[in-house]
């Protein structure tokens, strides 16, 4: 973390000092109080909201860039991981919604046939030949 003075900040970002002061303004950028009671502006701030930067000594913005960027790169990888999790189980959930619904239908027609066969009365039983009860 670097903070900078708002011609340094308008130097890196790439643009005019109105345009950082209007953006300190408005809100769109935002300060910090240093150490010393000066208030300047945090090279993450300008990161956020302008993108890559110019340039800063001692490579300070070029390592948060970096370290933005891995971790981009990380997020996307976690978000493509995700959407494909996501397919998956959207997949399965169809399955399963298509079994429901031919379960549903086979119960329906099973409760049509119990009806049926309750409407016509029962088979009556048959008797064994001969009368007799066989073990």
């Amino acid at each position: 973390m670097a903070i900078v003075n708002i011609s340094k900040a308008a130097e890196l970002a790439g643009v005019s000092r109105v345009t950082i002061q209007r953006y300190l303004k408005n809100g769109t950028l935002g300060t910090v109080r240093q150490p010393d009671g000066s208030s300047g502006i945090d090279t993450r701030e300008l990161l956020r909201q302008f993108g890559e930067l110019k340039g800063l000594q001692g490579g300070a913005v070029q390592e948060e860039t970096s370290d933005i960027s891995r971790n981009t790169q990380l997020l996307q990888r976690e978000i493509e991981l995700l959407q494909g999790q996501i397919k998956v189980l959207t997949g399965e959930l169809t399955h399963a919604h298509r079994r429901e619904v031919e379960a549903y239908k086979r119960e329906q027609q099973l409760l049509e046939l119990l009806k049926a066969k309750s409407l016509t009365g029962r088979p009556s039983k048959k008797k064994k030949k001969g009368g007799k009860k066989q073990k």
